[in-house]
């Protein structure tokens, strides 16, 4: 899934309830985070690209990492320029 700017990723919540998703990269060094509350459902989300301070990310792979209650799940996310 290669990426040019934002990236977008679809999260189903399988009930109401917090939920965070860490870009991670494969140092597995956080990149950057989303997160809030949510009603179950299918959540989609966007991430810009850019790292917590603004700035865009170096093209590569990085991981995004979905977590809500005791539930996870990581997709992989290639950045192209």
């Amino acid at each position: 899934n290669p990426a040019r700017g934002a990236t977008r990723l679809r999260l189903a919540l399988p009930s109401a309830g917090r939920w965070t998703l860490d870009v991670v990269d494969v140092t597995g060094q956080n990149v950057h985070r989303l997160g809030g509350e949510a009603p179950a459902g299918v959540l989609d989300l966007t991430w810009d690209g850019r790292g917590e301070g603004g700035r865009r990310v170096a093209p590569g792979l990085y991981f995004a990492r979905a977590r809500w209650g005791r539930e996870s799940a990581t997709q992989r996310v290639v950045r192209v320029e």
